[in-house]
């Protein structure tokens, strides 16, 4: 019975931590962004409807003020990248304020854990050559004649 509570419990604690990790993926959109999202929707809906370019007025010179400025509006390349722009800064809005990603590193210094032991390995090999000079005396003659 015992068991079965402590089973629980992790499996309870796992799912919370899944949950938790997978909620850090995406962020939650604010009230703010919302409202973006919904004014990006309602100027797509008349200047990208389905997302393709709407048909340009035909102006005439009885046309009023207004076809002129669409015409203007729709068949202008910078008022397009500057809506794609707007749009794709609305899309930016959640990531730019969420935390950075969750890392993990790991920073070794090999050098300062590698030194000691090559210093003690020299002094030992420095010490044996000292302390006998025979294997001194045949290491150099080993050298001598490997190289001669």
């Amino acid at each position: 019975m015992k068991t079965y509570k402590v089973i629980r419990a992790l499996s309870v604690t796992g799912l919370l931590s899944l949950l938790l990790l997978a909620a850090g993926c995406k962020g939650i959109a604010t009230t703010g962004e919302k409202a973006a999202r919904q004014q990006v929707q309602g100027v797509a809906a008349s200047y990208r409807p389905a997302g393709q370019k709407p048909a340009l007025p035909v102006l005439t010179p009885d046309c009023g003020l207004s076809n002129f400025l669409r015409y203007a509006m729709l068949n202008q390349p910078n008022v397009e990248a500057a809506y794609y722009d707007w749009a794709a800064s609305v899309e930016r809005i959640t990531t730019a304020r969420s935390f950075p990603d969750p890392q993990v590193t790991f920073h070794g210094d090999w050098v300062s854990a590698v030194a000691p032991l090559m210093k003690l390995l020299c002094l030992t090999v420095i010490d044996l050559l000292l302390a006998n000079p025979r294997v001194q005396v045949q290491f150099l003659l080993k050298k001598s004649v490997a190289y001669g």
